[in-house]
This record gives structure tokens, C-alpha cells and sequence, in this order.
């Protein structure tokens, strides 16, 4: 049998690295599916580990059912797949389920897993919890209903002597209006002079009518706040029925409390008149032992001062309804519990008491505040251990980009070498292999021709061998970059001069608009051959007759400066294409002059050794003008 992992991915997730950094993660064999049908299907069969939901989810279950019946139903961990651009969208900023943005890291989605394994666990806990409640309500004596602010009954629990058929009924009704003209005015009275958010309590009679069912209750009414910032009542009822005597009422409410998960105790006088088990689990001492202390205190408390406290709180508060401390007592075996101390009056000499055993919760709170107090201890250390970390982690990345980046540009590189190298070869080899077959029936004129041919052809392959190797030192790390204070006029003069032949050729005309001392902090020989690039390529496609100026803008702490032709200019697509060794981009120019493309790529590369940006703007038939930036000299 098939042990692996189960992965199920339901929808499109369109980051593919996204879905192989998952499968190296979780070390679990991904399943797909289209639609939330199938997606029920497949977890109801495999039971996966996890479900990833991404985009595009067909059929007749969206994301969020999808969601719900597999995390409730199958106890499965849901998370959503997003990409960035998705970040802001509304429907997802109060998702219960946990949200992975794409692109991510292996580090990132074990934080995110570890929080959904969490989330369900909790979840599974709580549903746990609210059964038992159910339980709890379902086996009561009495029945609970719950009102909102405007006085519409949210919940009703009828307990087991109730009429199960109303439940549905009257929820969403408003409960003032079951009620007789005078029991309403008494209801509204009553409530009104609650104080929510202290546990006190109005007990009243109702008469309750609703269709063909009326019954006469006697209720518990309380007031209390919700975390939204508004109040609720809970209505706790016994119904009046005629030849019930109190005792069964008491044996009732006694079975009710001998189930709950704490301890509880009702005190008369000084006396327990009920201990459920759970107190006697907590305390050690058995019942008969609870019921005849003559003062349970004196055991639980035995050192006299702590005592002492409990007492005078106990004395000053109890006619509040609000004792809620936490307490160490002393158990039989004289072993010492943290519990959870409450306390409620039920009349002048009677008492409702509960505890809670914190015992495990507090030791594992102390365990987490003294690690906590040693990580402050050591927070510098820990603060620069973690920003070394962080910038080996971004070091690593860095170096992995590169490398794949490295990886790419070699193929290109090579592609490059094979295709643009046999042109001037051909030419060169062609040419002079013409030359020297068929040198006695060529004229003089025709000689000339060839060799300028051949010199042209040479010039070409010499630029094109420069440019690679330039390119290939710098982006091996292999180039020297000694940036120095240099006069950028004398720099763009420089590539003028170098290039005037070829401008003059086609009749082309250069202005330097760039004034002298304007200083700049470069690499002299790698900025001199971002001019020269930029030159050659503005006559290779400038028409006849054309002009090229270069011109300059002052910024803060930089220059920028521009090349523009008045040229063919670029199509929009083909700008995209532009300055990328894996898309090189090359055309014929007006006068079929050939580049390899690799010159505007060596700017890139030159122009952001300098922390600075290229750029081009152009439209077709309107020319084109390319932007770079470098640093001012201080």
C-alpha cells in the first residue's frame, strides 16, 4: 500500500516554482482538482494532508463551502494560494484559513503549514467544546434563550423536558411579543436595571405564549457584553409545572452539574451540600470527607495569613456575585494546584462555588515567561545573530539568482558567439578568398571595394569581440571598476571624435550639448563605452541627412544623460526586448549596417555597476532617445 503523503491542490495555482517548492516541503505527492465537487471527492477518499485552494474553481461549490466542508467535516487544514497582485482583495482580509502569497520560500510555507495544522487543532477543540455545551444545555432541567440588544431571540435550548419542535420557530422572532401586555412591561423593567458585564442577575415570572403553546416560567434574566462592543441577555427558565416539588428540581439541577468538565460545590452555611466529581477529582478528599470539614478552607489554605485573603475577599465580595481569583490550594496528599476560584451567592446562606485546575496551564505559562525573560536577557545577541542570518539567507538568494541568471546568460552568450561571429568570418574568409582566386581578373576599382568590404567586416567583428569580452569581464565579476573624477565632456568628446567617421559617412550631424567641468564619479573606460555604444547605435539608425544630439539634466546627486536621434525610432514590442541577454535584439540599420545586439546589454551592465539606470523612449518614425544616469564627482 501507497504510504506517501497525499498533497491536494484544487483550482489553478499558475506560480509552477510555487508547486515544486511545495512538493520538496511537505515531501508529499501532489493530487489535483478542477472543482469543488471533485475536490470532496478526493479528500473523502485519500484524506490528504493538506488542500491547497488557488484560483479559477469550476463548478457549483466555491472556494470558501469547499473550504468549510473539508476543514469541519473531514478535519483537513485549508489554506488559499494567492499571488502579490491579490493581497489587497477584500474577500480574503477576514478568511478564517490560512492565506500563502506567491512567490514564496521553503521557510515561509512551514510557517504557514504549522499555523493551518494549529488553526485545525483549535478548531477540532472548540467544536468539542460546543458539543459538550450542547450536552450540557440538552440535559439541563431548565431551558436557556438568548436575546440580542433589540430583544430577537438568537438561540433557544430547550433541555430535556422542553418542546424541541420551537426551537427553530422562534428564533428570530421578537420575544416581547410572546409575552402579555403586563409581563412585558415587567420584562422591560427588569432588564433595564441590569448591569452588564457584573454577574448579577433579576429573576421574574413569565407567561410565555407562542401559536397553541403557552407555558407559565420562572427566569433567571442576565446581561452581557459581547466582544463586538454590544450586549446580549440569557434567560435562564424553569417551567412552572404543577405537582413538581422543589427537590426534584434540586436532584435535576444536581445531575446537570455532577457533568460539567470543572469542579463545583453549592456551600450551606459552612457545610457542602453538593460536590461533583470533578471538585472531589481536584481536591483528593472523597465526598463523604468534603460533606463533614467542618471548614474546607482551613484545609485548602492552611497557612493563615494566605488564608486570611481569601477570606476578607471572600467576605467583602460575595454579596457582588463576582469573585473570580486565582488561587493555590492544598490538595489531600499536600500536593499544591493552581485553579481557577469562582464564587456566586444563591441566597443568605448559600453558596455556588467552581474550580478550574491551572495547575499544567500555569506551570507551562512560567516555562514561557522564563524563556521569554531569558530571550530578553539576550536580546541584543539574538536581535544580531538574526540580522546575520537574514543577510546569509539574502546572500544565498542573491547567489541563487545569479546563478540561474549566470546559467541563462551562457546559453545566450554561446547563442551570440555561433550566430553573429559567422557573419564577419563569412565576409572576411568570402572576400578574401575572392581576392586571392580571382585577383588577375579584377579591376583595380573592384580590389578597393573588396578590401574596404574586408575592413568594414574585421571592424565589425573587433567591436563585437570588444563587447563580449567587456561584457563577459563584468558580469564575472572579473572586470577592474575604478571609479575616479572625470570630466563627462571630455568623455562624450572623446566618442565623438572616435565616431565621426561613420557620422560623416551618412552625412549626420553630432551635438555635444554637454558643457565642460561637468564632473561625474565613474569608471572612465566603462561610461566611454556606454557613450560610444549609444552614438553607434544612434547613426546605425538614423536616416542620411539625420542629427543626434546628447544632452544633460542636473539631479540631486546624479546626472542624466541622453542620447537622441532623429532615427527609425522602436516599435513598442520590440522596446521590450531591449537590453536583455535572453532576448538580444538586433536589426539591420538604414544602411543595412549589422550589430549583434550585445552593445545596449553592455550598457545595462556598465550604467548599474554605477547604482544607475537605462532606459529609452521612442516612437516609430520619430526617433528614439535612450537615458542613463551616473553618480555626481563630490
Amino acid at each position: 500500500m501507497n504510504t506517501d503523503k497525499k498533497i491536494l491542490i484544487v483550482g489553478i495555482i499558475e506560480d509552477a516554482e510555487f508547486v515544486e517548492l511545495l512538493k520538496r516541503t511537505t515531501g508529499g505527492t501532489v493530487l489535483f482538482a478542477n472543482d469543488g465537487e471533485e475536490a470532496l471527492k478526493i479528500a473523502f477518499r485519500v484524506h490528504p494532508e493538506f488542500v491547497f485552494l488557488g484560483k479559477f474553481i469550476s463548478g457549483n461549490i466555491d472556494e470558501f463551502t469547499t473550504a468549510n466542508i473539508i476543514s469541519g467535516a473531514y478535519n483537513i487544514p485549508v489554506l488559499f494560494v494567492l499571488s502579490e497582485d491579490e493581497i489587497e482583495n477584500p474577500k480574503f482580509q477576514e478568511t478564517p484559513y490560512e492565506v500563502v502569497f506567491t512567490p514564496s520560500t521553503g521557510t515561509k510555507l512551514k510557517f504557514h503549514l504549522g499555523r493551518a495544522k494549529s488553526s485545525i487543532t483549535r478548531f477540532k477543540k472548540l467544536s468539542e467544546e460546543t458539543e459538550l455545551l450542547n450536552k450540557i444545555l440538552s440535559n439541563s432541567p431548565g431551558f436557556v434563550i438568548a436575546l440580542d440588544d433589540r430583544l430577537t431571540v438568537k438561540f433557544a435550548n430547550y433541555g430535556r423536558n422542553g418542546k424541541p419542535g420551537l426551537v427553530n420557530e422562534i428564533v428570530g422572532l421578537k420575544f416581547t411579543d410572546m409575552l402579555e401586555l403586563n409581563d412585558k412591561n415587567n420584562f422591560l423593567e427588569t432588564i433595564n436595571k441590569l448591569d452588564c458585564g457584573i454577574s448579577n442577575y433579576e429573576n421574574i415570572n413569565l407567561n410565555i405564549s407562542y401559536k397553541e403553546n403557552k407555558f407559565s416560567v420562572s427566569c433567571n434574566v442576565y446581561c452581557i457584553y459581547l466582544s463586538d462592543g454590544s450586549n446580549e441577555f440569557i434567560l435562564y427558565c424553569s417551567e412552572k409545572e404543577s405537582g413538581k416539588h422543589v427537590t426534584e428540581e434540586k436532584v435535576e439541577l444536581f445531575s446537570v452539574l455532577e457533568n460539567v468538565p470543572y469542579g463545583v460545590a453549592v456551600i450551606s452555611g459552612e457545610k457542602f451540600e453538593f460536590v461533583n466529581s470533578e471538585f472531589i477529582r481536584i481536591t483528593g478528599y472523597s465526598k463523604h470527607e468534603l460533606v463533614n470539614l467542618q471548614d474546607w478552607f482551613e484545609k485548602a489554605f492552611p497557612d493563615s495569613s494566605y488564608r486570611k485573603v481569601v477570606t476578607d475577599t471572600w467576605n467583602s465580595e460575595i454579596d457582588k456575585n463576582n469573585i473570580i481569583k486565582t488561587l493555590s490550594i492544598q490538595c489531600k496528599n499536600g500536593d499544591i494546584k493552581q485553579i481557577d476560584f469562582r464564587a456566586g451567592k444563591i441566597d443568605n446562606n448559600k453558596f455556588i462555588i467552581s474550580i478550574l485546575d491551572i495547575t499544567e496551564q500555569r506551570k507551562t505559562r512560567e516555562a514561557l515567561d522564563n524563556y521569554i525573560r531569558q530571550l530578553k536577557l539576550s536580546k541584543d545577541s539574538i536581535e544580531q545573530k538574526n540580522i546575520q542570518l537574514e543577510k546569509l539567507n539574502k546572500e544565498l538568494r542573491e547567489s541563487e539568482e545569479k546563478l540561474l541568471e549566470l546559467n541563462r546568460d551562457k546559453d545566450k552568450f554561446f547563442s551570440i558567439l555561433a550566430h553573429d561571429l559567422r557573419t564577419p568570418f563569412n565576409a572576411i574568409l568570402g572576400l578574401s578568398q575572392l581576392v586571392a582566386e580571382e585577383y588577375d581578373e579584377l579591376t583595380k576599382e573592384e580590389v578597393v571595394k573588396i578590401v574596404k568590404d574586408i575592413n568594414s567586416a574585421g571592424k565589425n567583428l573587433f567591436r563585437l569581440l570588444e563587447n563580449l569580452l567587456n561584457w563577459s569581464r563584468i558580469t564575472s565579476g572579473r572586470a577592474e571598476f575604478n571609479p575616479e573624477k572625470v570630466d563627462l565632456f571630455e568623455l562624450v568628446l572623446n566618442a565623438i571624435h572616435l565616431l565621426k567617421p561613420n557620422a560623416d559617412a551618412k552625412e549626420i550631424k553630432i551635438e555635444n550639448n554637454v558643457k565642460p567641468d561637468t564632473y561625474v564619479f565613474v569608471d572612465e573606460q566603462m561610461i566611454e563605452s556606454v557613450i560610444e555604444n549609444l552614438l553607434t547605435n544612434a547613426i546605425k539608425f538614423t536616416p542620411r541627412g539625420g542629427r543626434i544630439s546628447i544632452n544633460i539634466s542636473e539631479q540631486p546627486d546624479k546626472y542624466e544623460i541622453s542620447v537622441s536621434d532623429t532615427g527609425v525610432g522602436i516599435s513598442k514590442e520590440n522596446i521590450g526586448k531591449l537590453f536583455r541577454i535572453d532576448k538580444a535584439f538586433s536589426e539591420y540599420g538604414t544602411e543595412k549596417e549589422k550589430g549583434s545586439g550585445l552593445g545596449l546589454i553592455l550598457c545595462k551592465e556598465s550604467v548599474e555597476k554605477h547604482n544607475g539606470k537605462i532606459w529609452v523612449e521612442s516612437e516609430e518614425g520619430k526617433g528614439s532617445t535612450f537615458y542613463f544616469t551616473v553618480p555626481k564627482a563630490k
